[in-house]
């Protein structure tokens, strides 16, 4: 079986599927990529319907007609690359008034890659090989009626607790206290040029962040983990990133609380 063979059977194994679910459009020129994310899809979301795009000019136009609830992008396609197709899947939304939530799985987060991302409107990356718990905070973030906090996998942080939900906003709100002081320890160690106490800041956060499903979050410190880990250079951004992620899951948090009035 060809590529174009395949790419059109992956469509069609997907044109069944209830139109009421998820529906995410998949686009990339790597068919093993593809085949992986699938696979993810269908393990993290119940009954999900992948479209499959082969190129950027495609990917254009089968965002316009299908208004995906999520496009999943790989940076390598032919003719037109990712960034481009945010571009003008953005300017196409202006006069909409939408927003298609658009992750790009990307080989490395380089300085050019992140700007490249904020200029064209990109919500998030991923680096490849896809990290499975990384997509599953992709999308309990942009994918609503998953969770009711942003930033947070509500449904699997209540099900480690046993259904317990009261439990369970409690835990979040005792992590809101514990981040922001790592928040404010960050700040102060990057102040000192003391990486070796941010290195251990980001190290607990990461870890305390996944245990409440708080993936976002998690997500933003293992990366500023990783490059104090291999001595870069990139800390403020990085940090910068994992601050502006907290103050949203905090604002969302707080909200819905008082939603709740819990």
């Amino acid at each position: 079986m060809n590529n174009s063979e395949e790419r059109k059977k992956l469509n069609e194994d997907n044109s069944t599927i209830n139109e009421h679910r998820p529906t995410i459009l998949l686009a990339g020129d790597d068919l093993s990529i593809i085949r992986q994310i699938i696979v993810l899809l269908k393990d993290l979301i119940e009954n999900p319907r992948v479209i499959v795009s082969k190129d950027g000019v495609e990917t254009i136009d089968l965002a316009f007609k299908n208004s995906p609830d999520i496009m999943i992008i790989d940076v390598q396609m032919p003719h037109i690359d990712v960034f481009e197709v945010s571009k003008q899947i953005r300017i196409k939304e202006k006069d909409e008034g939408a927003h298609i939530p658009i992750l790009a799985l990307l080989s490395d987060s380089s300085d050019k890659n992140r700007k490249n991302m904020i200029e064209s409107g990109i919500d998030g990356f991923l680096i490849k090989p896809v990290d499975r718990d990384e997509l599953k905070g992709f999308l309990s973030q942009h994918l609503s009626e998953q969770s009711p906090i942003h930033g947070i996998d509500f449904k699997d942080g209540v099900e480690r607790l046993m259904g317990n939900t009261a439990v369970y906003l409690q835990i979040l709100e005792s992590f809101v206290e514990e981040c922001a002081q790592n928040i404010y320890d960050l700040e102060k160690a990057f102040k000192l040029k003391d990486e070796k106490e941010a290195f251990g800041i980001t190290h607990k956060l990461k870890g305390t962040a996944g245990n409440v499903a708080a993936f976002e979050i998690a997500k933003r410190a293992a990366d500023l983990h990783d490059a104090l880990n291999e001595t870069k250079n990139d800390y403020e951004s990085l940090f910068m990133e994992l601050k502006r992620e907290f103050v949203d899951f905090r604002n969302s948090f707080e909200e819905f609380r008082n939603s709740k009035k819990i």
